[in-house]
Protein backbone atom coordinates (compact mmCIF):
# COMPACT_ATOMS: atom_id res chain seq x y z
CA UNK A 1 0.00 0.00 0.00
CA UNK A 2 2.68 2.49 0.63
CA UNK A 3 4.17 1.91 -2.99
CA UNK A 4 0.79 2.98 -4.19
CA UNK A 5 0.25 6.27 -2.32
CA UNK A 6 4.45 6.95 -3.00
CA UNK A 7 3.92 6.63 -6.41
CA UNK A 8 0.19 8.38 -6.33
CA UNK A 9 1.50 11.36 -5.05
CA UNK A 10 4.39 10.92 -7.24
CA UNK A 11 1.97 11.33 -10.72
CA UNK A 12 0.41 14.17 -8.60
CA UNK A 13 3.03 15.61 -7.67
CA UNK A 14 4.31 15.82 -11.10
CA UNK A 15 1.16 17.47 -13.10
CA UNK A 16 1.98 20.25 -10.18
CA UNK A 17 5.75 20.42 -11.04
CA UNK A 18 4.06 20.76 -14.67
CA UNK A 19 2.11 23.70 -13.99
CA UNK A 20 4.26 25.45 -11.84
CA UNK A 21 6.68 25.62 -14.42
CA UNK A 22 4.07 26.79 -16.42
CA UNK A 23 3.04 29.47 -14.22
CA UNK A 24 6.33 30.62 -13.42
CA UNK A 25 7.41 30.87 -17.27
CA UNK A 26 4.19 31.50 -18.39
CA UNK A 27 4.57 29.92 -21.71
CA UNK A 28 1.32 28.64 -21.12
CA UNK A 29 1.65 24.76 -21.86
CA UNK A 30 -2.19 24.04 -22.56
CA UNK A 31 -1.24 25.32 -26.37
CA UNK A 32 0.35 21.56 -26.79
CA UNK A 33 -3.10 20.27 -25.92
CA UNK A 34 -4.71 18.04 -28.78
CA UNK A 35 -6.16 20.59 -31.63
CA UNK A 36 -8.44 18.21 -33.86
CA UNK A 37 -7.60 17.56 -37.28
CA UNK A 38 -4.47 19.81 -37.33
CA UNK A 39 -0.82 18.63 -37.53
CA UNK A 40 0.42 20.99 -34.79
CA UNK A 41 -2.65 19.06 -32.59
CA UNK A 42 -0.64 15.47 -32.52
CA UNK A 43 1.80 16.09 -30.21
CA UNK A 44 -1.29 17.28 -27.68
CA UNK A 45 -1.79 13.20 -27.97
CA UNK A 46 1.24 12.43 -25.41
CA UNK A 47 0.88 16.17 -23.77
CA UNK A 48 -2.45 17.20 -23.24
CA UNK A 49 -3.03 14.91 -20.07
CA UNK A 50 -0.35 16.72 -17.95
CA UNK A 51 -1.82 20.32 -18.50
CA UNK A 52 -3.81 21.98 -17.10
CA UNK A 53 -5.51 25.59 -17.56
CA UNK A 54 -4.97 26.99 -14.28
CA UNK A 55 -5.10 26.38 -10.57
CA UNK A 56 -9.10 25.23 -10.46
CA UNK A 57 -8.73 22.97 -13.38
CA UNK A 58 -5.63 21.00 -12.07
CA UNK A 59 -7.27 20.90 -8.00
CA UNK A 60 -10.07 19.75 -9.43
CA UNK A 61 -8.71 16.44 -11.61
CA UNK A 62 -6.01 15.95 -8.70
CA UNK A 63 -8.74 15.72 -5.90
CA UNK A 64 -11.13 12.78 -7.88
CA UNK A 65 -7.06 11.44 -9.79
CA UNK A 66 -5.86 10.78 -6.40
CA UNK A 67 -8.38 8.13 -4.85
CA UNK A 68 -9.16 6.44 -8.86
CA UNK A 69 -4.71 6.29 -9.28
CA UNK A 70 -4.91 4.77 -5.89
CA UNK A 71 -7.97 2.14 -6.72
CA UNK A 72 -5.96 1.16 -10.46
CA UNK A 73 -2.50 0.69 -8.23
CA UNK A 74 -4.22 -1.28 -5.76
CA UNK A 75 -5.84 -3.11 -7.98
CA UNK A 76 -2.58 -4.15 -10.21
CA UNK A 77 0.46 -1.88 -10.08
CA UNK A 78 1.73 -2.96 -13.47
CA UNK A 79 -1.66 -3.17 -15.43
CA UNK A 80 -2.62 0.39 -14.10
CA UNK A 81 0.23 2.32 -15.45
CA UNK A 82 -0.22 0.64 -19.02
CA UNK A 83 -3.81 1.12 -18.65
CA UNK A 84 -2.59 5.17 -18.13
CA UNK A 85 -0.59 4.95 -21.66
CA UNK A 86 -4.26 3.36 -23.09
CA UNK A 87 -6.00 5.83 -22.12
CA UNK A 88 -3.89 8.66 -22.75
CA UNK A 89 -3.53 7.40 -26.66
CA UNK A 90 -7.24 6.37 -27.19
CA UNK A 91 -8.56 10.12 -26.12
CA UNK A 92 -5.44 11.53 -27.68
CA UNK A 93 -6.40 10.13 -30.66
CA UNK A 94 -10.32 9.89 -30.36
CA UNK A 95 -10.42 14.24 -29.41
CA UNK A 96 -7.63 14.52 -32.39
CA UNK A 97 -10.27 12.66 -34.85
CA UNK A 98 -13.41 13.51 -33.46
CA UNK A 99 -13.22 16.51 -31.57
CA UNK A 100 -14.54 20.02 -31.80
CA UNK A 101 -12.34 22.19 -34.80
CA UNK A 102 -10.93 24.88 -33.07
CA UNK A 103 -11.17 23.12 -29.46
CA UNK A 104 -8.00 22.54 -27.35
CA UNK A 105 -8.34 19.34 -25.32
CA UNK A 106 -6.19 18.91 -22.48
CA UNK A 107 -6.23 18.07 -18.32
CA UNK A 108 -5.97 14.96 -16.67
CA UNK A 109 -9.57 14.33 -16.80
CA UNK A 110 -9.07 11.94 -19.29
CA UNK A 111 -7.33 9.73 -17.02
CA UNK A 112 -10.13 10.41 -14.47
CA UNK A 113 -12.55 8.65 -17.07
CA UNK A 114 -10.30 6.53 -18.29
CA UNK A 115 -9.33 4.92 -14.52
CA UNK A 116 -12.99 4.33 -13.61
CA UNK A 117 -14.04 2.86 -16.55
CA UNK A 118 -10.69 0.82 -16.11
CA UNK A 119 -11.57 -0.52 -12.76
CA UNK A 120 -15.32 -0.52 -13.72
CA UNK A 121 -14.68 -2.70 -16.58
CA UNK A 122 -11.91 -4.76 -15.27
CA UNK A 123 -14.14 -6.26 -12.40
CA UNK A 124 -16.61 -7.41 -15.90
CA UNK A 125 -13.91 -8.75 -18.07
CA UNK A 126 -11.80 -10.63 -14.83
CA UNK A 127 -14.78 -11.23 -12.05
CA UNK A 128 -13.71 -11.58 -8.41
CA UNK A 129 -14.35 -10.09 -5.17
CA UNK A 130 -11.37 -7.43 -5.05
CA UNK A 131 -12.24 -6.58 -8.45
CA UNK A 132 -16.07 -5.94 -7.25
CA UNK A 133 -14.75 -4.21 -4.34
CA UNK A 134 -12.53 -1.57 -7.16
CA UNK A 135 -15.29 -0.97 -9.12
CA UNK A 136 -17.78 -0.35 -6.29
CA UNK A 137 -15.20 2.50 -5.07
CA UNK A 138 -14.90 3.71 -8.37
CA UNK A 139 -18.56 4.38 -8.88
CA UNK A 140 -18.38 5.67 -5.28
CA UNK A 141 -15.29 8.29 -6.44
CA UNK A 142 -17.35 8.99 -9.62
CA UNK A 143 -20.63 10.03 -7.77
CA UNK A 144 -18.21 12.45 -5.63
CA UNK A 145 -16.69 13.88 -8.48
CA UNK A 146 -20.14 14.24 -9.87
CA UNK A 147 -18.70 12.91 -12.81
CA UNK A 148 -22.07 11.54 -14.46
CA UNK A 149 -23.52 14.85 -14.19
CA UNK A 150 -20.07 16.16 -16.58
CA UNK A 151 -20.25 13.21 -18.77
CA UNK A 152 -23.58 13.79 -20.15
CA UNK A 153 -23.57 17.69 -20.20
CA UNK A 154 -21.64 19.61 -23.17
CA UNK A 155 -20.28 22.71 -21.67
CA UNK A 156 -18.38 25.34 -23.91
CA UNK A 157 -14.91 25.14 -23.62
CA UNK A 158 -14.61 21.79 -22.10
CA UNK A 159 -14.00 19.24 -24.58
CA UNK A 160 -16.39 16.33 -24.75
CA UNK A 161 -14.44 13.96 -27.15
CA UNK A 162 -11.32 13.72 -24.12
CA UNK A 163 -13.64 12.56 -21.55
CA UNK A 164 -15.59 10.25 -23.66
CA UNK A 165 -12.67 8.62 -25.66
CA UNK A 166 -10.58 8.58 -21.74
CA UNK A 167 -13.74 6.55 -20.77
CA UNK A 168 -13.61 4.10 -24.14
CA UNK A 169 -9.26 4.03 -23.44
CA UNK A 170 -9.89 2.69 -19.63
CA UNK A 171 -12.64 -0.12 -21.29
CA UNK A 172 -9.80 -0.99 -24.19
CA UNK A 173 -7.21 -1.19 -21.37
CA UNK A 174 -9.75 -3.21 -19.07
CA UNK A 175 -10.30 -5.75 -21.99
CA UNK A 176 -7.01 -5.76 -23.72
CA UNK A 177 -4.28 -6.07 -20.63
CA UNK A 178 -3.80 -9.23 -18.66
CA UNK A 179 -4.43 -8.17 -15.18
CA UNK A 180 -4.00 -9.86 -11.82
CA UNK A 181 -6.61 -8.29 -8.98
CA UNK A 182 -4.53 -7.52 -6.02
CA UNK A 183 -0.99 -7.50 -7.97
CA UNK A 184 -1.33 -3.78 -6.13
CA UNK A 185 0.19 -5.10 -2.50
CA UNK A 186 -2.07 -3.95 -0.44
CA UNK A 187 -0.57 -5.20 2.49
Amino acid sequence: MERNVKYTLLFIGFLWFLFGIDQMLAVHLWHFGVMPRTAGGLIGIIFAPFLHLDFAHLFGNSVVLISLLFLSLSYDFAAAWKAMVIIALVSGFGAWTFGDFGCVTFGSSVFIYGLFSFLLFAGFFRPSNFSSATAALAVATLLLGALIWSFFTVVPGISWSGHFFGFVGGIVAASTLTISPSNGNLE
